[in-house]
């Protein structure tokens, strides 16, 4: 049994392919709760197809703390929307958005 399956390093959402390997993570590791860490400066900017396929595999975001200034209301609509659970790590607090 897998604990948690993390996609990290660099900018996961930076990789051309990260939609076919959450698809193959979760074909895997059915059970196994998944994260995806990211510094959010792409959450708004993506496409919703990656959202649709973040819901469909039960993925959940978490926004680690970065020296950048991003929009986070706009990132908590567009997680609302595909109520996809999401975690800001942000100036050293946590905030847990679930919809």
């Amino acid at each position: 049994r897998l604990g948690l399956l993390k996609f990290e390093g660099g900018e996961p959402f930076l990789n051309k392919n990260i939609l076919n390997y959450f698809k193959a993570a979760r074909d895997v590791f059915q059970d196994a709760p998944m994260v995806v860490i990211t510094n959010g400066m792409l959450l708004t900017k993506l496409p919703d197809d990656v959202f649709e396929v973040i819901k469909q595999n039960d993925i959940e975001i978490c926004m680690t703390h970065y020296p950048i200034s991003i929009n986070i209301d706009a990132i908590i609509e567009r997680m609302k929307k595909f109520k996809i659970e999401t975690t800001f790590n942000l100036n050293y607090s946590t905030r847990l958005i679930r919809e």
